[in-house]
């Protein structure tokens, strides 16, 4: 599955570390590790000049991009239901970029963004946002993808967004009343029977993860040809160079009747 992290980049070194050790023993020293029926694991690793001096490039190289700073938030952003500020930022970047590559030969557009509130694993303190940060963020290998809904599906959605206590969303907005979806609006049109609908979300949540069912069976599959992480990183980066520091706020998009 899609959701599982990456390995933090820490981790990554240390796996380096112990397989750079292992390579530096001499070919005795490996036969006898090789025979021992307990092999006691210490964290603390003996410096070694050899091995640290193979090792220090890798580690400044990792150090100097995950400390890279993409932009800055003039506000804390944080995660939580029915509506958060940063699940609000992630919609709305998800949308935006989505939407610039979406190029479908019948020239329909992104209707609107659904996301889920536990794919965002940490909030992001006001200041420097760095590109670990975004890791943290969002450790997942998912990718975007824009589905194709009729209104029944798009019933369903609402309807189980309701019963959550809300998701994050972008381009649409609804009340909560009895844990049903109540004055669904999506850009601000009231929901249209005849029609279908394009949403942009992930790939783990279209394959019925987080239970939405409701995305099983579409009219509709595509990819966006993006990770939702690179998608962030993008938005930050074209937000730096036009001058813009990140910010974003609640706005009555999930909301109790």
């Amino acid at each position: 599955m899609n959701n599982k992290p990456t390995l933090p980049y820490i981790l990554q070194l240390g796996i380096l570390i112990l397989i750079l050790t292992f390579s530096a023993c001499s070919s005795s020293e490996k036969v006898k590790l090789a025979k021992k029926k307990n092999i006691e694991i210490n964290y603390e690793i003996n410096a070694d000049t050899s091995v640290s001096n193979i090792i220090t490039p890798y580690k400044d190289d990792l150090d100097k991009m995950m400390n890279e700073v993409l932009n800055s938030s003039d506000v804390d952003l944080l995660k939580g239901r029915p509506e958060s500020n940063l699940g609000n930022l992630m919609a709305d970047l998800s949308f935006e970029v989505a939407s610039s590559l979406y190029l479908p030969d019948d020239n329909e557009k992104i209707d609107f963004c659904l996301l889920n509130d536990g794919g965002i694993r940490t909030s992001i303190a006001k200041g420097p946002i760095t590109l670990g940060k975004v890791f943290e963020v969002m450790p997942f290998e998912n990718e975007l993808v824009i589905i194709t809904l009729t209104y029944d599906k798009i019933i369903e959605l609402f309807d189980h967004i309701a019963k959550r206590g809300g998701e994050p969303l972008s381009h649409a907005q609804f009340k909560i009343k009895d844990e049903k979806a109540i004055a669904i609006k999506i850009n601000g049109e009231d929901l249209d029977p005849s029609r279908n609908y394009k949403v942009v979300t992930s790939d783990y949540l279209a394959r019925g993860g987080d239970h939405m069912m409701f995305f099983i069976d579409p009219i509709n599959y595509e990819k966006a040809g993006i990770k939702l992480r690179d998608a962030i990183i993008i938005y930050l980066k074209q937000e730096a160079k036009a001058g813009n520091t990140i910010t974003s706020t609640i706005e009555g998009r999930v909301s109790y009747e």
